[in-house]
Protein backbone atom coordinates (compact mmCIF):
# COMPACT_ATOMS: atom_id res chain seq x y z
CA UNK A 1 0.00 0.00 0.00
CA UNK A 2 1.40 3.56 -1.04
CA UNK A 3 1.66 6.52 1.46
CA UNK A 4 1.17 9.28 -0.84
CA UNK A 5 -1.35 11.51 0.77
CA UNK A 6 -4.79 11.99 -0.49
CA UNK A 7 -5.30 14.51 -3.06
CA UNK A 8 -8.84 14.77 -1.87
CA UNK A 9 -8.39 15.14 2.36
CA UNK A 10 -5.52 17.42 1.80
CA UNK A 11 -7.99 19.86 -0.35
CA UNK A 12 -10.26 19.51 2.82
CA UNK A 13 -8.20 19.95 5.68
CA UNK A 14 -6.83 22.77 3.95
CA UNK A 15 -9.95 24.59 3.11
CA UNK A 16 -11.13 23.81 7.02
CA UNK A 17 -7.83 25.15 8.04
CA UNK A 18 -8.37 28.43 5.85
CA UNK A 19 -11.65 28.70 6.76
CA UNK A 20 -10.77 28.84 10.44
CA UNK A 21 -8.23 30.69 10.33
CA UNK A 22 -10.35 33.30 8.43
CA UNK A 23 -13.12 33.27 11.04
CA UNK A 24 -10.81 33.86 13.73
CA UNK A 25 -9.24 36.85 12.24
CA UNK A 26 -12.48 38.19 11.49
CA UNK A 27 -14.04 37.11 14.77
CA UNK A 28 -10.86 38.75 16.66
CA UNK A 29 -10.58 41.63 14.57
CA UNK A 30 -14.76 42.21 14.83
CA UNK A 31 -14.39 41.37 18.84
CA UNK A 32 -11.66 44.57 19.01
CA UNK A 33 -14.15 46.87 17.37
CA UNK A 34 -16.83 45.77 19.48
CA UNK A 35 -14.98 46.51 22.49
CA UNK A 36 -13.85 49.79 21.71
CA UNK A 37 -17.18 50.68 20.40
CA UNK A 38 -18.57 49.40 23.84
CA UNK A 39 -16.44 51.43 25.51
CA UNK A 40 -17.44 54.94 24.01
CA UNK A 41 -21.02 53.95 24.54
CA UNK A 42 -20.12 53.32 27.92
CA UNK A 43 -18.32 56.48 28.35
CA UNK A 44 -21.15 58.40 26.46
CA UNK A 45 -24.03 56.79 28.79
CA UNK A 46 -22.06 57.13 31.88
CA UNK A 47 -21.37 60.81 31.30
CA UNK A 48 -24.41 61.93 30.75
CA UNK A 49 -25.82 59.78 34.15
CA UNK A 50 -23.11 61.26 35.94
CA UNK A 51 -23.69 65.34 34.96
CA UNK A 52 -26.95 64.35 35.52
CA UNK A 53 -26.19 62.89 39.06
CA UNK A 54 -24.08 65.88 40.05
CA UNK A 55 -25.97 68.36 38.78
CA UNK A 56 -28.82 67.17 41.10
CA UNK A 57 -26.70 66.97 44.09
CA UNK A 58 -25.77 70.16 43.33
CA UNK A 59 -29.17 71.46 43.59
CA UNK A 60 -30.51 69.55 46.51
CA UNK A 61 -27.97 67.61 48.54
CA UNK A 62 -30.48 65.48 49.90
CA UNK A 63 -30.96 63.98 46.65
CA UNK A 64 -30.83 60.01 46.71
CA UNK A 65 -28.60 58.79 43.93
CA UNK A 66 -28.08 54.90 45.18
CA UNK A 67 -30.61 53.69 42.63
CA UNK A 68 -31.94 54.22 39.01
CA UNK A 69 -32.33 52.09 36.35
CA UNK A 70 -29.19 50.02 37.38
CA UNK A 71 -27.03 52.91 37.71
CA UNK A 72 -25.50 53.00 41.49
CA UNK A 73 -24.19 55.86 42.68
CA UNK A 74 -21.15 56.25 45.59
CA UNK A 75 -19.26 58.69 46.84
CA UNK A 76 -16.04 59.08 49.52
CA UNK A 77 -17.92 60.91 51.70
CA UNK A 78 -19.85 57.56 52.59
CA UNK A 79 -17.12 54.95 52.20
CA UNK A 80 -18.53 52.15 54.11
CA UNK A 81 -21.27 51.98 51.59
CA UNK A 82 -18.45 51.78 48.41
CA UNK A 83 -17.66 47.75 47.67
CA UNK A 84 -14.20 47.60 47.97
CA UNK A 85 -14.45 46.16 44.05
CA UNK A 86 -15.16 49.70 43.24
CA UNK A 87 -13.42 51.39 45.48
CA UNK A 88 -10.01 50.01 44.75
CA UNK A 89 -10.62 51.58 41.75
CA UNK A 90 -8.65 54.44 40.11
CA UNK A 91 -10.29 57.26 37.54
CA UNK A 92 -11.29 56.83 34.78
CA UNK A 93 -14.11 53.86 33.16
CA UNK A 94 -13.48 50.24 33.66
CA UNK A 95 -15.59 47.18 32.23
CA UNK A 96 -16.88 43.80 33.42
CA UNK A 97 -16.37 44.61 37.07
CA UNK A 98 -17.42 41.06 39.50
CA UNK A 99 -19.59 42.33 41.67
CA UNK A 100 -22.22 40.12 43.49
CA UNK A 101 -22.68 37.58 40.64
CA UNK A 102 -23.21 40.63 38.56
CA UNK A 103 -20.89 42.61 35.72
CA UNK A 104 -20.21 46.29 36.01
CA UNK A 105 -19.05 49.26 34.39
CA UNK A 106 -17.67 51.62 36.10
CA UNK A 107 -16.62 55.20 36.23
CA UNK A 108 -14.43 56.50 38.92
CA UNK A 109 -13.34 60.34 39.26
CA UNK A 110 -11.41 61.68 41.95
CA UNK A 111 -12.04 65.25 42.29
CA UNK A 112 -12.35 66.85 44.43
CA UNK A 113 -13.30 63.50 46.12
CA UNK A 114 -13.85 60.11 44.67
CA UNK A 115 -17.43 59.81 42.84
CA UNK A 116 -18.42 56.14 41.44
CA UNK A 117 -21.02 55.47 39.02
CA UNK A 118 -21.48 51.70 38.11
CA UNK A 119 -23.91 50.53 35.68
CA UNK A 120 -25.30 46.94 36.39
CA UNK A 121 -24.54 45.23 32.54
CA UNK A 122 -24.99 41.55 33.74
CA UNK A 123 -27.92 41.25 31.00
CA UNK A 124 -25.76 42.41 28.34
CA UNK A 125 -22.79 40.69 29.21
CA UNK A 126 -25.05 37.17 29.28
CA UNK A 127 -26.38 38.15 25.41
CA UNK A 128 -23.14 38.71 24.37
CA UNK A 129 -21.96 35.78 25.75
CA UNK A 130 -24.53 33.76 24.18
CA UNK A 131 -23.93 35.46 20.80
CA UNK A 132 -20.24 34.75 20.83
CA UNK A 133 -21.14 31.31 21.36
CA UNK A 134 -24.21 30.71 19.22
CA UNK A 135 -21.94 32.64 16.23
CA UNK A 136 -18.96 30.21 17.41
CA UNK A 137 -21.01 26.90 16.70
CA UNK A 138 -22.48 28.55 13.39
CA UNK A 139 -19.31 28.94 11.90
CA UNK A 140 -18.12 25.30 12.74
CA UNK A 141 -21.86 24.18 10.93
CA UNK A 142 -20.86 26.17 8.50
CA UNK A 143 -17.29 24.70 7.81
CA UNK A 144 -18.82 21.26 8.11
CA UNK A 145 -20.99 21.93 5.81
CA UNK A 146 -18.60 23.57 3.71
CA UNK A 147 -16.33 20.90 3.78
CA UNK A 148 -19.24 18.08 3.01
CA UNK A 149 -19.99 19.91 -0.23
CA UNK A 150 -16.53 20.25 -0.93
CA UNK A 151 -15.49 16.28 -0.61
CA UNK A 152 -18.96 16.07 -2.68
CA UNK A 153 -17.65 18.38 -5.47
CA UNK A 154 -14.19 17.06 -5.14
CA UNK A 155 -15.57 13.24 -5.61
CA UNK A 156 -17.16 14.01 -8.71
CA UNK A 157 -13.76 15.09 -10.31
CA UNK A 158 -11.66 13.12 -8.65
CA UNK A 159 -13.37 9.64 -8.44
CA UNK A 160 -14.04 9.19 -12.29
CA UNK A 161 -10.17 10.08 -12.78
CA UNK A 162 -9.99 7.41 -10.24
CA UNK A 163 -11.93 5.19 -12.49
CA UNK A 164 -9.80 5.80 -15.63
CA UNK A 165 -7.18 4.90 -13.68
CA UNK A 166 -7.95 1.68 -12.32
CA UNK A 167 -9.82 1.04 -16.31
CA UNK A 168 -6.01 2.36 -17.77
CA UNK A 169 -4.52 -0.94 -15.24
CA UNK A 170 -6.69 -3.41 -17.42
CA UNK A 171 -5.81 -2.21 -21.10
CA UNK A 172 -3.79 -4.68 -22.66
CA UNK A 173 -0.77 -2.87 -24.43
CA UNK A 174 -1.67 -3.81 -27.90
CA UNK A 175 -4.45 -1.30 -27.91
CA UNK A 176 -7.02 -4.21 -28.41
CA UNK A 177 -10.27 -4.13 -25.90
CA UNK A 178 -12.78 -2.41 -24.03
CA UNK A 179 -12.67 1.48 -24.35
CA UNK A 180 -13.24 3.64 -20.76
CA UNK A 181 -16.54 4.06 -20.75
CA UNK A 182 -17.35 7.39 -18.01
CA UNK A 183 -20.98 7.96 -17.18
CA UNK A 184 -22.77 11.42 -19.05
CA UNK A 185 -22.99 12.97 -15.54
CA UNK A 186 -19.00 13.25 -14.91
CA UNK A 187 -17.25 16.30 -15.27
CA UNK A 188 -16.42 17.69 -19.29
CA UNK A 189 -12.50 17.42 -17.59
CA UNK A 190 -12.51 14.21 -17.19
CA UNK A 191 -14.61 13.04 -20.27
CA UNK A 192 -11.61 14.48 -22.03
CA UNK A 193 -8.99 13.09 -20.63
CA UNK A 194 -11.18 9.44 -21.05
CA UNK A 195 -11.73 10.51 -24.73
CA UNK A 196 -8.25 11.19 -25.17
CA UNK A 197 -7.53 8.04 -23.96
CA UNK A 198 -9.25 6.27 -26.06
CA UNK A 199 -8.04 7.76 -29.04
CA UNK A 200 -4.72 7.33 -28.03
CA UNK A 201 -5.65 3.53 -27.63
CA UNK A 202 -7.13 3.76 -31.37
CA UNK A 203 -3.94 5.25 -32.75
CA UNK A 204 -1.58 2.39 -30.61
CA UNK A 205 -4.18 -0.82 -32.29
CA UNK A 206 -3.33 0.93 -36.08
CA UNK A 207 0.26 1.11 -34.95
CA UNK A 208 0.35 -2.60 -34.03
CA UNK A 209 -2.00 -3.48 -36.61
CA UNK A 210 0.94 -2.08 -39.62
CA UNK A 211 3.14 -3.18 -37.64
CA UNK A 212 2.16 -6.92 -37.64
CA UNK A 213 0.80 -6.39 -41.41
CA UNK A 214 4.53 -5.50 -42.15
CA UNK A 215 6.48 -7.95 -40.21
CA UNK A 216 4.28 -10.24 -41.58
CA UNK A 217 4.95 -9.46 -45.50
CA UNK A 218 8.28 -9.07 -45.12
CA UNK A 219 8.63 -11.86 -43.55
CA UNK A 220 6.41 -13.76 -46.35
CA UNK A 221 8.48 -12.17 -49.13
CA UNK A 222 11.56 -13.29 -47.56
CA UNK A 223 11.00 -16.96 -47.01
CA UNK A 224 11.22 -17.90 -51.08
CA UNK A 225 14.84 -16.60 -51.33
CA UNK A 226 15.66 -17.95 -48.12
CA UNK A 227 14.60 -21.29 -48.94
CA UNK A 228 16.47 -21.40 -52.49
CA UNK A 229 19.56 -20.08 -50.76
CA UNK A 230 19.33 -22.87 -48.05
CA UNK A 231 18.59 -25.49 -51.05
CA UNK A 232 21.18 -23.99 -53.03
CA UNK A 233 23.73 -24.29 -50.18
CA UNK A 234 22.80 -28.37 -49.50
CA UNK A 235 22.79 -28.99 -52.97
CA UNK A 236 26.60 -27.07 -53.25
CA UNK A 237 27.31 -28.82 -49.96
CA UNK A 238 26.54 -33.04 -51.68
CA UNK A 239 28.07 -32.02 -54.81
CA UNK A 240 31.16 -34.27 -56.09
CA UNK A 241 32.78 -31.37 -57.30
CA UNK A 242 32.53 -28.89 -54.39
CA UNK A 243 36.37 -28.09 -53.69
CA UNK A 244 36.81 -29.27 -49.67
CA UNK A 245 38.51 -25.83 -49.20
CA UNK A 246 34.71 -24.22 -49.88
CA UNK A 247 32.68 -26.68 -47.82
CA UNK A 248 33.18 -24.98 -44.33
CA UNK A 249 32.37 -21.47 -45.91
CA UNK A 250 29.39 -23.29 -47.36
CA UNK A 251 28.49 -24.97 -43.85
CA UNK A 252 28.93 -21.40 -42.42
CA UNK A 253 26.23 -20.47 -45.31
CA UNK A 254 23.90 -23.10 -44.76
CA UNK A 255 24.17 -22.20 -40.91
CA UNK A 256 23.31 -18.61 -41.21
CA UNK A 257 20.49 -19.43 -43.67
CA UNK A 258 19.14 -21.81 -41.22
CA UNK A 259 19.01 -18.69 -38.92
CA UNK A 260 17.19 -16.27 -40.96
CA UNK A 261 15.05 -19.02 -41.17
CA UNK A 262 13.95 -19.35 -37.51
CA UNK A 263 14.63 -15.62 -36.84
CA UNK A 264 11.65 -15.27 -39.78
CA UNK A 265 9.94 -18.06 -38.13
CA UNK A 266 9.67 -16.30 -34.91
CA UNK A 267 8.33 -13.08 -36.97
CA UNK A 268 5.34 -14.71 -38.07
CA UNK A 269 4.52 -15.53 -34.74
CA UNK A 270 5.29 -12.70 -32.64
CA UNK A 271 3.20 -11.06 -35.94
CA UNK A 272 0.08 -13.45 -35.67
CA UNK A 273 -2.86 -13.13 -32.70
CA UNK A 274 -2.69 -15.17 -29.90
CA UNK A 275 -6.07 -17.20 -30.50
CA UNK A 276 -4.70 -18.32 -34.23
CA UNK A 277 -1.49 -19.26 -32.23
CA UNK A 278 -3.77 -21.54 -30.15
CA UNK A 279 -5.14 -23.11 -33.24
CA UNK A 280 -1.78 -23.61 -34.61
CA UNK A 281 -0.51 -25.14 -31.73
CA UNK A 282 -0.29 -28.61 -30.63
CA UNK A 283 1.19 -30.72 -27.60
CA UNK A 284 4.85 -31.67 -27.65
CA UNK A 285 6.52 -33.77 -25.48
CA UNK A 286 9.82 -31.31 -24.63
CA UNK A 287 11.86 -34.91 -23.23
CA UNK A 288 11.34 -36.05 -26.84
CA UNK A 289 12.75 -33.04 -28.58
CA UNK A 290 15.78 -31.94 -26.57
CA UNK A 291 18.24 -34.35 -28.04
CA UNK A 292 17.32 -33.25 -31.29
CA UNK A 293 18.02 -29.85 -30.14
CA UNK A 294 20.90 -30.24 -28.47
CA UNK A 295 22.58 -32.55 -31.25
CA UNK A 296 22.03 -29.32 -33.79
CA UNK A 297 23.95 -27.56 -31.53
CA UNK A 298 27.21 -29.73 -30.79
CA UNK A 299 28.99 -28.27 -33.30
CA UNK A 300 29.37 -24.71 -31.23
CA UNK A 301 31.35 -27.18 -28.36
CA UNK A 302 33.82 -27.38 -31.26
CA UNK A 303 37.24 -26.18 -29.87
CA UNK A 304 36.20 -26.53 -26.26
CA UNK A 305 36.29 -28.68 -23.42
CA UNK A 306 32.45 -28.37 -22.82
CA UNK A 307 29.62 -30.95 -22.89
CA UNK A 308 25.83 -30.86 -22.82
CA UNK A 309 24.53 -33.89 -20.21
CA UNK A 310 20.33 -33.74 -20.84
CA UNK A 311 18.51 -34.71 -16.94
CA UNK A 312 15.40 -34.50 -18.36
CA UNK A 313 13.79 -37.68 -18.09
CA UNK A 314 10.16 -37.52 -17.08
CA UNK A 315 7.60 -36.00 -19.63
CA UNK A 316 7.09 -32.37 -19.94
CA UNK A 317 4.35 -31.14 -21.99
CA UNK A 318 4.02 -27.63 -23.59
CA UNK A 319 1.26 -26.36 -25.90
CA UNK A 320 3.33 -24.17 -28.81
CA UNK A 321 4.12 -24.45 -32.27
CA UNK A 322 6.73 -27.32 -32.47
CA UNK A 323 9.55 -24.43 -34.78
CA UNK A 324 8.74 -21.69 -31.92
CA UNK A 325 9.60 -23.94 -29.32
CA UNK A 326 12.61 -25.77 -30.75
CA UNK A 327 13.91 -22.28 -31.76
CA UNK A 328 13.33 -21.05 -28.53
CA UNK A 329 15.03 -24.02 -26.46
CA UNK A 330 17.40 -23.99 -29.46
CA UNK A 331 18.88 -20.43 -28.02
CA UNK A 332 18.97 -20.65 -24.96
CA UNK A 333 21.14 -23.69 -25.44
CA UNK A 334 22.76 -21.89 -27.81
CA UNK A 335 23.58 -18.58 -25.59
CA UNK A 336 24.59 -21.11 -22.71
CA UNK A 337 27.71 -22.99 -25.05
CA UNK A 338 28.40 -19.13 -25.83
CA UNK A 339 28.86 -18.08 -22.07
CA UNK A 340 30.73 -20.97 -21.32
CA UNK A 341 34.65 -22.27 -22.30
CA UNK A 342 34.52 -25.81 -20.69
CA UNK A 343 32.61 -28.11 -18.16
CA UNK A 344 29.04 -29.46 -18.24
CA UNK A 345 25.84 -27.89 -19.31
CA UNK A 346 23.00 -29.22 -17.44
CA UNK A 347 19.24 -29.14 -18.50
CA UNK A 348 17.05 -30.40 -16.66
CA UNK A 349 13.09 -29.98 -15.57
CA UNK A 350 11.60 -29.19 -12.57
CA UNK A 351 7.22 -28.70 -12.22
CA UNK A 352 6.72 -27.57 -15.76
CA UNK A 353 10.25 -25.50 -15.37
CA UNK A 354 12.93 -26.09 -17.98
CA UNK A 355 16.47 -25.31 -16.44
CA UNK A 356 19.19 -24.29 -18.47
CA UNK A 357 22.65 -24.37 -16.47
CA UNK A 358 26.14 -23.10 -18.12
CA UNK A 359 29.34 -23.52 -15.92
CA UNK A 360 30.30 -19.65 -17.51
CA UNK A 361 33.58 -18.72 -18.73
CA UNK A 362 37.10 -19.56 -17.27
CA UNK A 363 39.70 -18.44 -20.04
CA UNK A 364 42.75 -16.46 -19.86
CA UNK A 365 43.60 -13.84 -22.43
CA UNK A 366 45.20 -16.68 -24.56
CA UNK A 367 42.62 -19.22 -24.43
CA UNK A 368 40.30 -16.14 -25.77
CA UNK A 369 42.41 -15.65 -28.61
CA UNK A 370 43.08 -19.11 -29.48
CA UNK A 371 39.44 -20.54 -29.48
CA UNK A 372 38.39 -17.56 -31.54
CA UNK A 373 41.20 -17.83 -33.66
CA UNK A 374 39.81 -21.87 -34.69
CA UNK A 375 36.55 -20.39 -35.47
CA UNK A 376 37.30 -18.00 -37.71
CA UNK A 377 39.81 -20.99 -39.33
CA UNK A 378 37.02 -23.23 -39.35
CA UNK A 379 34.23 -20.86 -40.73
CA UNK A 380 31.95 -20.80 -37.33
CA UNK A 381 32.79 -17.56 -36.85
CA UNK A 382 29.41 -15.05 -36.45
CA UNK A 383 27.37 -17.65 -34.62
CA UNK A 384 24.50 -15.50 -32.43
CA UNK A 385 21.21 -16.95 -32.57
CA UNK A 386 18.18 -14.93 -32.52
CA UNK A 387 19.16 -12.89 -29.60
CA UNK A 388 17.91 -12.49 -26.18
CA UNK A 389 15.33 -9.80 -26.66
CA UNK A 390 13.42 -11.86 -29.61
CA UNK A 391 13.36 -14.67 -27.08
CA UNK A 392 11.67 -12.51 -24.60
CA UNK A 393 9.61 -11.49 -26.62
CA UNK A 394 8.29 -14.58 -27.52
CA UNK A 395 7.99 -15.81 -24.37
CA UNK A 396 5.67 -13.08 -23.49
CA UNK A 397 3.68 -13.71 -26.04
CA UNK A 398 3.03 -17.23 -25.23
CA UNK A 399 3.41 -16.08 -21.67
CA UNK A 400 5.70 -18.47 -20.80
CA UNK A 401 8.17 -16.81 -18.04
CA UNK A 402 12.22 -16.42 -18.75
CA UNK A 403 14.65 -15.93 -15.85
CA UNK A 404 18.20 -15.45 -15.30
CA UNK A 405 20.21 -16.04 -12.39
CA UNK A 406 23.82 -16.93 -11.22
CA UNK A 407 24.85 -19.80 -10.25
CA UNK A 408 26.13 -20.94 -6.69
CA UNK A 409 29.63 -20.69 -7.85
CA UNK A 410 29.79 -19.31 -11.32
CA UNK A 411 28.00 -19.11 -14.61
CA UNK A 412 24.11 -19.02 -15.21
CA UNK A 413 21.12 -20.68 -14.70
CA UNK A 414 18.13 -20.17 -17.14
CA UNK A 415 14.58 -21.00 -16.37
CA UNK A 416 11.88 -21.13 -18.63
CA UNK A 417 8.53 -22.23 -16.65
CA UNK A 418 5.66 -23.04 -19.07
CA UNK A 419 2.78 -22.92 -16.85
Amino acid sequence: MHNRPNLRNQIIIGLSIYSLILTLIVGLHGYIVNENIEKLVWKTVLDVEFDYIKKRLDKDPDFSASVKDSFYWYDEKNTGKVPKAFFALNAGIHDEIDYDNKKFVVMVEEKPYKQILAMDITHIETYESMLLASTFVFTLIVVFLMAITAYWALGRLINPILQIAKDISKLPPNGVGNKIQLEKSVPYESFLISDALNQYMDRIQQYMHREKKFINTASHELRTPISVISGAMEVALNHPDTAPSLIPHLQRAARVSHEMEELLALLLTLARDKDRLQRISEVIDLRSELPNIIENHLFLCSGKKLSIENQVTSTLLVSAPAQVLRIAIGNLVRNAIENSDHGIIQIYAENQTLFISDPGQDMDTAELRDFYTRLAQSGQQGFGGIGIDLILRLCEHFEWQLQFKPAHEKGTIVMLSFT
